[in-house]
């Protein structure tokens, strides 16, 4: 991994490039078949690391200049995400589709010792479904998806007017939302789909 950050400026003003990111990511994983090969499932695990992120310096006032950088930023000691995925997809019955996933992500700033993405879910669940109807309805296609994920959250500190930092945490517990899908097909090459409504 290698990303130039030069428009990063580093204090004090006006300011002088941040060196470019540098990291490593590593996926190992297996796929195979179940159901006499009508579903396919799948799992990997993911470990991602990364060193230099710019990150606000809370020291200087940001200033942005005329061909586009910005200051003032440190670069950000040693970061990671890792994890492990899995799936599994395909046809449960005749006319009847279905795929399920898990995901857990767990991101580490290792030079402080504490979380570094709070807005990047812990755990994610997802599901969909498509059923076709059989016999003369078989023109008409119903399902729905959902997306569950766990707890996320912004924290930090300001200064106020009179100079004082004072902590702040914003936090959003975990929620799912869901979809619902109606389908009905013309010929072999049109359907027609009403837009879908979210439920949280």
């Amino acid at each position: 991994m290698f990303k130039p950050q030069a428009l990063n400026l580093a204090g004090p003003q006006p300011g002088t490039p941040l060196n470019p990111i540098k990291g490593k990511s590593y996926e190992a994983g297996l796929k195979g078949e179940l159901m006499d090969g009508r579903m396919n499932a799948t799992f990997s695990v993911f470990n991602v690391e990364r060193t230099g992120t710019a990150v606000l310096d809370e020291r200087y006032a940001e200033n942005y200049s005329l061909w586009g950088a910005s200051c003032c930023y440190l670069p950000q000691g040693k970061v990671s995400s890792r994890g492990f995925d899995v799936e599994v997809g395909g046809e449960v019955s005749s006319g009847w589709q279905l795929a399920a996933g898990y995901t857990f992500n767990q991101t580490r700033d290792k030079t402080e010792g504490t979380v570094f993405s709070s807005i990047t879910p812990k755990h994610l669940f997802k599901l969909s479904t498509v059923y076709t109807l059989p016999g003369a309805l078989s023109k008409w296609r119903v399902g729905g998806s959902g997306r569950i994920q766990s707890t996320q959250y912004v924290s930090g500190s300001v200064t106020n007017s009179s100079g004082e930092s004072q902590p702040y945490k914003f936090t959003q517990d975990g929620y799912a939302t869901w979809d619902l899908m109606l389908q009905y097909r013309f010929d072999p090459t049109w359907t027609l789909s009403p837009e879908p409504e979210q439920c949280l």
